[in-house]
C-alpha cells in the first residue's frame, strides 16, 4: 500500500494551499507518520530556513527502509516546496541528507556481509567440510571416473542373469603369453578395470546379455567403455552398434527399447549415451544387445557397461 500525503486544515478538510506562510496552519500526514511536530514555523529569511534542523534521519529511520526512502522523499519535497521561496535550496539540503543516510546504511550492510564471509572462510569447520568434499570427489573419480551412480555395478548388487543365444569366447589374449586369457565370465562387464584383456568376450559380432540391476530405477543413460586406443593396436573387437531393453522380468520375451546407440571407436574410451526413448517405468532388469562390432569376425569384447538413472 502506497503512503499518501494530504494537506489538511485543522477541521480535517483537504485543501490546496497557495500561501507560503500557511505552513503553521497545516498538518502533514505521510501514511501513518505525522511529521507536523518536526517542522518549525517557516521564516521569511532563507538563511534561517536552511538552518532548520529537519533531522531527516531521526524522522524516517523507524518508518522507512533504504529501498523506499528516496521515493517518499520525492513526495515529501514536492509538498514542502509549495511553502518555500527557494525550492532549489531545500532540494539540495534534503537530498544531500537522504543520500548521506542511504550511503551510510549501505556501507554498514556491506561491511557486515564482508565480516560474515571472512568469519566463514576462516572457520575450521568450513575448511574441513570443503576438504572432505574435494577428497570425496577425487575418490569418486579415481574409482569410477564418471561421477554418476552405476546401478549395474556388481559390488552394488547387480548381477548377470543370462546370455540368450550368446556363447562366451575363450582365447589367448597375447600369443606371447599363453597364460593370459580373456575372462569368460560375463560379470566382468559389471566390474571396474579396462586394461587390455580385462573384458568379457563372446563369439561373433552379435550377442545378448541380461542384467539385474542393484535396484529398480528410472533409466536415463548408459556408459560403454572399451580399452584405450593407446593401449591396444587392434580394437576391431569393440562393440559398434548396440541396443538396450527394459525387461518386466528375468524371463521376459520382449521389452521396452531405450534406443539404438553407436560407440565411436575414434572417440574417448569411455562414452555416455542418454536414452533416446524415455520411460516412466522403474526397471530392475535390462538386456544389452550388441548388434555389431568394428570388423572382428571371430569375437567381440565388452570391457565395462554402466547404467545410470534415478531411484
Amino acid at each position: 500500500m502506497r503512503n499518501r500525503l494530504n494537506l489538511r486544515n485543522h477541521d480535517g478538510i483537504t485543501k490546496q494551499s497557495t500561501s507560503t506562510t500557511s505552513l503553521t496552519q497545516d498538518v502533514f500526514a505521510m501514511g501513518n507518520l505525522d511529521i507536523s511536530d518536526f517542522i518549525p514555523t517557516p521564516k521569511e529569511n532563507l538563511r534561517e530556513l536552511c538552518a532548520w534542523d529537519f533531522n531527516i534521519k531521526n524522522v524516517l529511520k523507524h518508518f522507512l527502509t533504504v529501498r523506499n526512502v528516496l521515493g517518499i522523499a520525492v513526495v515529501f519535497i514536492s509538498v514542502l516546496c509549495r511553502y518555500l521561496p527557494s525550492k532549489e535550496a531545500l532540494c539540495v539540503v534534503v537530498v544531500d541528507e537522504l543520500l548521506a543516510n542511504c550511503q551510510s546504511k549501505l556501507q554498514d550492510e556491506i561491511a557486515a556481509i564482508r565480516n560474515q564471509m571472512n568469519d566463514i572462510s576462516t572457520n575450521p569447520l568450513f575448511l574441513n567440510l570443503i576438504d572432505e568434499k574435494i577428497q570425496a570427489a577425487v575418490h569418486l573419480y579415481d574409482t569410477d571416473k564418471i561421477g554418476l551412480i552405476d546401478y549395474a555395478m556388481e559390488s552394488s548388487g547387480a548381477r548377470i542373469i543370462s546370455m540368450p543365444g550368446t556363447q562366451a569366447f575363450n582365447h589367448a589374449f597375447n600369443l606371447a603369453d599363453m597364460f593370459s586369457t580373456v575372462p569368460t565370465d560375463a560379470s566382468k562387464i559389471l566390474q571396474p578395470g579396462t586394461l587390455p584383456g580385462q573384458c568379457f568376450s563372446f563369439r561373433g559380432s552379435t550377442g545378448r546379455i541380461r542384467i539385474s540391476l542393484a535396484c529398480p530405477v528410472y533409466v536415463t543413460a548408459f556408459t560403454l567403455e572399451h580399452v584405450h586406443k593407446s593401449l591396444a593396436q587392434n580394437r576391431t573387437s569393440a562393440p559398434k552398434e548396440f541396443q538396450v531393453y527394459g525387461l518386466d522380468g528375468e524371463e521376459a520375451t520382449d521389452g521396452f527399447s531405450f534406443g539404438v546407440f553407436k560407440y565411436n571407436l575414434e572417440g574417448n574410451a569411455l562414452q555416455m549415451f542418454k536414452v533416446q526413448n524415455q520411460s516412466s517405468v522403474l526397471y530392475k532388469h535390462l538386456e544389452l544387445h550388441v548388434l555389431s562390432n568394428y570388423g572382428n569376425p571371430t569375437y567381440t569384447c565388452i570391457y565395462r557397461f554402466r547404467v545410470h538413472g534415478k531411484e
